[in-house]
């Protein structure tokens, strides 16, 4: 089947579509929260949408930390399911760092939970850079990573989230 694919900013046109995908896709985001922050950089809060269903969805925002470095950081990512292995994630992502480049940011940053998103990510020249847990409600870093191979061959003994960076 043939279908045509567009990256666009989030309307509220598709709020609905929006955040039902959100809610299956990423549990734990914070819908009413993403929306009001997004408001602020409409261009890194995007959709992929064919014929008028919202199959993809990629948002985010600056670090609200105080870094040496302006960073923006991917809150969020998904497919549908029956959209993966097409590039659509990719896509995504290109058009999110496009707009993350007109906010006049140069770093950008995720967290990802192992298996296929880290795969993900990697492909998509995102580098490894800590390994992160929690601890008493604290984010801790566990492991710094000063290589792939440090990276490739870390255990992790305990559940946690790897910190990737892009420099865009």
């Amino acid at each position: 089947m043939e279908w045509t694919l567009k990256i666009e900013c989030f309307t509220e046109k598709y709020r609905t579509d929006f955040l039902q995908l959100m809610e299956e896709y990423l549990p734990g985001s914070e819908p009413e929260t993403i929306c009001q922050k997004t408001t602020d950089h409409p261009k890194t809060c995007l959709m992929a949408v064919i014929e008028e269903k919202v199959i993809g969805i990629a948002y985010g925002w600056p670090r609200e930390a105080a870094l040496p470095q302006k960073e923006y950081c991917l809150d969020g990512i998904a497919v549908r399911y029956e959209y993966w292995g097409k590039g659509i994630g990719s896509m995504l992502l290109k058009a999110f760092e496009a707009g993350v480049l007109t906010y006049g940011y140069h770093k950008l940053s995720v967290g990802s939970a192992e298996g296929l998103a880290e795969k993900f990510y990697l492909k998509n020249g995102f580098v490894p850079k800590c390994f992160k847990t929690y601890e008493d409600g604290q984010i801790v870093v566990r492991k710094d990573f000063s290589s792939m191979e440090e990276y490739e061959s870390y255990e992790r003994m305990e559940e946690g989230f790897v910190v990737f960076e892009k420099d865009l």
